[in-house]
């Protein structure tokens, strides 16, 4: 991941001393991430964000004063942790409960057949199969999904679960809504 974040840094200067603030901050940003969130997912998410946005200003940051790069790591890792928050709770109102908890498990649809899931899957619109596709077979995590199809990681992830509530509604027969 940080090859990522050194590849928006110019030069191998400022490269070499971005590495070494990641080194020697990463334990402490995942720390604040913790505080804010309870899903490791979201932890790791929130400090990828959080590192992101740090490469992205490291050119003004960089000669920051030491109590004052300490007090901005803290302040961009606890707003990235709270968007992140607020984006999750946003994501979960536009689902209903009734529909999240009448959904089948990934579990459970790793274990149906698969021919026959095949067939109820072909039944989905595109953007529904892509999206099982991603997360179920690649195993990606939402942020990665989110990346690759230019969306929210939220949108990815609220996405999916429109895809398993229709994946559900055809494996009981039931025409989707």
């Amino acid at each position: 991941m940080i090859a990522i974040f050194l590849s928006m840094i110019d030069g191998e200067e400022n490269r070499l001393s971005f590495e070494q603030l990641y080194l020697k901050y990463k334990t402490r940003v995942i720390q604040i991430c913790e505080k804010y969130l309870k899903c490791s997912a979201s932890v790791e998410d929130a400090c990828s964000e959080t590192f992101f946005n740090l490469a992205k200003a490291y050119n003004r940051i960089k000669d920051f004063e030491p109590h004052k790069l300490d007090k901005y790591i803290y302040i961009t890792a606890k707003n990235s942790s709270l968007l992140l928050l607020n984006d999750e709770k946003a994501s979960m109102n536009d689902l209903s409960f009734e529909e999240i908890g009448d959904t089948i498990s990934t579990e459970d649809l790793e274990k149906t057949d698969y021919k026959i899931l095949m067939e109820y899957i072909e039944m989905l619109p595109p953007a529904e199969k892509e999206i099982l596709y991603l997360r179920i077979t690649l195993n990606l995590d939402y942020k990665t999904i989110g990346t690759t199809l230019k969306i929210k990681p939220n949108n990815a992830r609220q996405r999916f679960l429109r895809a398993k509530i229709h994946l559900t509604q055809l494996l009981k027969g039931e025409k989707l809504s």
